[in-house]
């Protein structure tokens, strides 16, 4: 498959787009569990819970179930 290089190289790149990403959406979503350096892993994780604090989704009920077309 990729072989070593080929692994390693993918998870730079993932770690690169994961930071791009992280920067661009910082100052908009709190960006969590960020490494002593700043930076993220290949991976990172944004706080939506304000969303949560300003829906009204949780609270709508459903008058008839939503059924297949």
């Amino acid at each position: 498959m990729m072989g070593s290089k080929g692994l390693i190289e993918a998870s730079k790149i993932a770690t690169l787009n994961a930071n791009y990403m992280a920067k661009r959406l910082e100052s908009h979503y709190p960006i969590l569990f960020r490494g002593v350096n700043g930076i993220v892993a290949h991976e990172f994780i944004i706080d939506l819970r304000a969303f949560k604090d300003k829906s009204v989704c949780e609270h709508v009920q459903r008058k008839e179930p939503v059924t297949a077309r």
